[in-house]
Order: structure tokens, then C-alpha cells, then sequence
């Protein structure tokens, strides 16, 4: 803090110090909004993983759009 930040920190604490003690600090609220904010995220991250899952799933059960063969005189054969 600057000089005049630091006198002007001790003047008040001269003055109001005692006052200022003896407030005690209002408890802090949860709000609503932060509330909502975590289900809709929570909601969110469910429905991502739920996609993951069901791309993951059907791609282990699909055939693959394409085939390599490789011959035995030595050419490969791609099928689409």
C-alpha cells in the first residue's frame, strides 16, 4: 500500500477500531443462481458422458466402411 493508503488505514482503525470489532460478519448465502448453475452443469456433463458412452458402443459393434486384403502375390486389395 501507498503512504497515504497506510495513514489513511490507521486513522480509521484509530477511530472506528473498537466499533469495528465488535461486528461480527453476516454469514454468506448460497444463491439460487449458484444452485442452478451446478444442476444445469451437472446436467450437461451427464448428457456428454451419455453421448461418449452410446458413440463408443455403437462404434465397437459396427462394421468398418472399409476392407484391406492383402493378397498373396504380394498387392493389397481395398474395398469400400
Amino acid at each position: 500500500m501507498s503512504r497515504f493508503e497506510d495513514h489513511l488505514w490507521r486513522e480509521v482503525v484509530r477511530e472506528h477500531g473498537d466499533d469495528l470489532a465488535q461486528i461480527s460478519r453476516p454469514r454468506a448465502r448460497r444463491s439460487r443462481l449458484a444452485r442452478s448453475k451446478l444442476a444445469i452443469g451437472g446436467g450437461i456433463g451427464l448428457a456428454g458422458a451419455g453421448t461418449a458412452l452410446a458413440i463408443v458402443l455403437s462404434a465397437a459393434t459396427a462394421s468398418p466402411a472399409f476392407a484391406v486384403t492383402l493378397n498373396p502375390n504380394g498387392t493389397v486389395t481395398v474395398t469400400v
